[in-house]
């Protein structure tokens, strides 16, 4: 067929294959001489080039020649070395006889993805075309969107009479690597690793484009000890630079190639990975807090839940004051202590809030307390990332511990550091201002120790003093997060609160009413009962006068229970009931205070709407004892002897509760 085609005798077809096979520079097969053939004379029959590349005609590739157009190849896929999603792929094939390059695009890029085809997976490639090139001694293939590709499983290989297709190496762990390094016969190598940290990042210009080259640290899995460096480039940089390969994660390293270099005057081996190299994540070197204390100078990685928010203090080490920061970490197998060494991460990890997710990569060592089994340290080169998006499910039980700080506690206000942050207990003896003499006004409060040692409170928050202001003397309070001066004074004891710093009543003076002695008129009076029912959570319309509900709207105009006529204001509400076994009252608090006491009670970022917030808000309030602050009013409902508006709701100590309720019972 092929020789009537073109016009010539089988004898003459004979002749000008051989002679293109002498010119070859490699061995090629018949089949590939006739496809140089026909290219070289224009010939394009449909169906002979068919028959010549049908899948019953695999070309084994070490029998590729330049430009051969619509082949057929066969192989298994060794290297994935260019993923973007649906653009373009890019891989290592091998059938037995030799390895090419495959760069695909367009439809079958996309095809590719969809199968989810990987390495180590079987493949058939029809209609592809040879590039006139070669990279790294190997034919590069180029797909199209009319290339074809077919995923060949394991059981099917005796249909495609290809040779015998290579199976894919097994990746060497780390110490391995190191015991076959500096043999001669060793060129390439696959290994498997943790990754551990970048040690150094470079670029170079190289023919007007930059070049990115990574040096990283790859220990082995089971003994962190053993450890090599890779020199990562251009793509393969770029992954480790992407951020998506995290320090303690599992990595493949197809094609890792050795160069001898001489540094300083000694001959040493550079491993090097770049663009014809594979680096695939396969997990991470992930380890249970109890399976820990059998790893003691290990490095691994845990995910866990914070129990508190950390707290943060200083040492003196070679003469220099240095810090550390401490957290309480559980997942469901125990707890642990966590200590971070570094000043940068200590800086980024200081705003860590109880009850967050965290992925650790640290050495795990013994611990020091006998609440704790272990201790995870990270210094420089290890990790800590506060809410990862892959988080395994872990149920952690967080206790409430009043005595668990964020800084130092003070109950006496003696051996003060200076320029150093505080948490202090102390009495309210006197909130002021007075003012400098560029007419401003600088706000402050003296509280008093448990000696009855002074100090004064200077007040940099307009709403922080606001708060104390309704706050009567001798009641006792608690600062978080006030700081001593830079030097400090030998007459008297001086702290700063400013726009970090928080404030927690302890103890309420003891003029709380039980519910039934309450009054309808009273107001900004603190009533204590016990929380029976969560009535509702949502939004709710209001009366700007009254602040009563709005029970009428019509033509564009609202009547509230008082009877004004008035455009309704819509704010946060929760409503429930407080009950002393005598009256019972119906509770609203609004706006601002709703979002507050949904945030104390951990519930602040959760959608309103939902069910969920409601069952939550009951399991963690019904039952519990409460002051609530605010304006007593006559009930509209016959379910409530009277409503309260409430501005803030407490949980008094055990300790104050008592005294109220002795208090109280003299009144009956």
């Amino acid at each position: 067929m092929i020789a009537s085609r073109l016009g010539w005798t089988i004898d003459r077809l004979e002749e000008e294959i051989e002679k293109i096979r002498e010119g070859a520079t490699e061995l090629i097969t018949e089949r590939a001489a006739l496809l140089i053939l026909l290219d070289k004379y224009g010939v394009s029959d449909p169906e002979i080039i068919e028959r010549l590349t049908s899948e019953y005609a695999v070309i084994k590739i070490d029998d590729l020649a330049p430009r051969m157009r619509r082949i057929t190849v066969f192989g298994r896929i060794m290297r994935i070395i260019l993923r973007k999603d649906y653009e373009k792929m890019g891989f290592i094939i091998a059938d037995g006889s030799g390895r090419a390059v495959v760069y695909l695009q367009g439809r079958v890029a996309k095809i590719f993805s969809q199968l989810g085809l990987e390495e180590g997976d079987i493949i058939l490639i029809r209609r592809i075309n040879v590039g006139s090139g070669r990279i790294d001694e190997m034919p590069v293939l180029y797909g199209d969107d009319e290339t074809e590709i077919t995923y060949i499983d394991e059981t099917d290989l005796s249909y495609y009479p290809a040779g015998i297709v290579p199976s894919l190496p097994r990746p060497l762990e780390i110490s391995e690597v190191k015991k076959i390094i500096g043999e001669e016969e060793v060129q390439e190598i696959d290994l498997r690793g943790v990754f551990d940290r970048i040690l150094e990042t470079r670029e170079i210009i190289r023919k007007g484009k930059r070049i990115k080259f990574v040096n990283a640290v790859l220990i082995d899995e089971k003994d962190s000890s053993q450890r090599i460096n890779i020199l990562f480039w251009r793509d393969r940089a770029e992954d480790l630079l992407r951020g998506n390969i995290l320090p303690g994660d599992i990595i493949i390293v197809r094609g890792v190639r050795k160069r001898k270099r001489e540094i300083r005057g000694e001959e040493t081996i550079e491993l090097r990975a770049g663009n014809l190299s594979s680096l695939t994540v396969i997990g991470s070197k992930k380890i249970k807090v109890k399976e820990a204390e059998n790893a003691l100078n290990d490095k691994a990685v845990f995910y866990v839940i914070a129990l508190d928010n950390p707290i943060v203090r200083k040492y003196k080490r070679d003469g220099e004051t240095r810090r550390f920061l401490i957290l309480s970490v559980a997942d469901d197998t125990g707890k642990a202590r966590l200590i971070v060494w570094d000043e940068k991460k200590i800086d980024d990890l200081a705003g860590i809030k109880k009850g967050d997710k965290l992925r650790i990569y640290g050495v795990i060592k013994a611990s020091r307390s006998e609440r704790f089994a272990i201790e995870i340290h990270v210094s420089k080169y290890e990790h800590v990332l506060i809410n990862p998006r892959k988080f395994p499910p872990i149920q952690v039980k967080i206790e409430e511990r009043e005595e668990v700080l964020r800084r130092p506690l003070l109950k006496e206000y003696s051996d003060l550091q200076k320029d150093q942050e505080y948490d202090i207990i102390g009495y309210l003896r006197e909130v002021g201002e007075f003012t400098r003499r560029d007419g401003s006004k600088l706000h402050y409060i003296k509280m008093a120790d448990e000696k009855q040692r002074e100090a004064i409170i200077f007040i940099w928050n307009e709403e922080l003093f606001s708060r104390l202001k309704e706050i009567k003397p001798n009641t006792i309070v608690l600062l978080k997060g006030v700081k001593t001066p830079k030097e400090l004074s030998k007459e008297r004891i001086v702290f700063f609160a400013g726009d970090k710093t928080s404030l927690e009543i302890l103890d309420y003076p003891y003029d709380a009413k039980l519910l039934r002695f309450a009054k309808a008129g009273e107001e900004s009076m603190k009533i204590i009962g016990t929380i029976t029912e969560i009535a509702f959570v949502g939004t709710k319309k209001f009366c700007p006068e009254c602040h009563s509900f709005i029970i009428e709207e019509s033509e564009g105009k609202a009547i509230c229970e008082q009877g004004h006529i008035t455009k309704p204001e819509k704010e946060l509400a929760i409503i429930f009931y407080l009950d002393d076994d005598y009256k019972r009252a119906e509770v609203v608090i609004r706006g601002e205070d709703a979002s507050k006491l949904l945030h104390e009670v951990g519930l602040g970022e959760q959608r309103l709407e939902e069910e969920k917030v409601i069952k939550e808000l009951r399991a963690r309030l019904e039952g519990k004892e409460v002051i609530v602050r605010g304006d007593i009013k006559d009930s509209p409902s016959t379910q409530s002897d009277f409503r309260i508006y409430a501005r803030e709701i407490i949980e008094p100590s055990y300790a104050t509760l008592l005294k109220i309720l002795e208090k109280n019972i003299g009144m009956v």
